[in-house]
Parts: structure tokens; C-alpha cells; sequence
């Protein structure tokens, strides 16, 4: 029982631990999908004028 007891305390020690990792893995992929996002855009725009522009049309 001293065991099951010590096991127990041990795992709601780490718990805070875990949420706190998983909440900053969060964040990070957040932050990555934010950052394609925006290069995407980026990308997207540099065609756009790359297409309009005069070389291209000639």
C-alpha cells in the first residue's frame, strides 16, 4: 500500500510538468504554423509581382 501511495504522489507531482510541456509544445507549433502562414503570403506576393512585372510581359 506504501507503494501504491508513493507511485501516486510521484504522478501527481509530474502532472504539472506534463501540462506545462504539452502546453509549450503548443505554443511552438502554433508559432510554426503562424510562420509558414506568413511565408506563404509572402510567397504568394512575390509572384503576383513577379507576373505583373514588365521582363514578364515582354
Amino acid at each position: 500500500r506504501a507503494d501504491r501511495l508513493l507511485a501516486l504522489d510521484a504522478f501527481t507531482v509530474c502532472l504539472p510538468f506534463v501540462e506545462a510541456f504539452s502546453l509549450g509544445l503548443a505554443v511552438v507549433v502554433e508559432g510554426v504554423i503562424d510562420v509558414l502562414e506568413l511565408l506563404l503570403v509572402l510567397l504568394t506576393v512575390a509572384l503576383g509581382l513577379g507576373a505583373a512585372s514588365p521582363v514578364a510581359i515582354a
